[in-house]
């Protein structure tokens, strides 16, 4: 699985004008903002697979819900690489592992704690691969995620209309 980045940069970088500009803020005061969302977003996904949770014989939430929680991350991810004016590859691939669900969600939460402590491309490039590789293990395909993602945007624009 691969993504393109350049459609994703464009979509998140006319959303984030619109937020910026809404709640006077700049991608330089909010950096941190921007990673602990990720780090939200990652938990909430983990949440809703329930992967980590040996004590619940619950089911997943539903695929709808947790391709919403995913997109979200894709979100944050690409609103972080406009923040850090990174210069990215045409396209991403997901990393190439094995792991079990939970082995997943730790390597991209690590990946994307090395990419908080060092943000530049290679750090980005990493963790979003493996942030790919966890949307296949979840059995997402390339047209799940972005259709996933264009929901979320008008999501997120409706939500700037209504001063969410």
């Amino acid at each position: 699985m691969q993504l393109l980045t350049k459609p994703y940069l464009t979509m998140q970088r006319e959303l984030d004008q619109v937020i910026m500009t809404n709640h006077q803020v700049t991608y330089k005061n909010t950096k941190k903002e921007r990673f602990l969302a990720l780090f939200v977003e990652l938990s909430e996904l983990a949440n809703e697979s329930r992967s980590f949770k040996y004590w619940s014989k619950k089911s997943p939430s539903p695929r709808a819900v947790l391709l919403d929680e995913y997109a979200d991350g894709i979100h944050f991810f690409f609103s972080l690489a406009l923040a850090y004016e990174l210069t990215l590859p045409e396209t991403v691939e997901a990393s190439d592992t094995n792991e079990d669900l939970t082995t997943h969600f730790l390597s991209v939460i690590t990946s994307v704690t090395k990419f908080y402590e060092a943000p530049c491309t290679a750090t980005f490039v990493t963790s979003l691969s493996m942030y790919l590789s966890l949307g296949k293990a979840l059995y997402f395909s390339e047209s799940d995620i972005k259709d996933a993602y264009d929901k979320k945007m008008m999501v997120n624009y409706k939500r700037q209309e209504n001063d969410y």
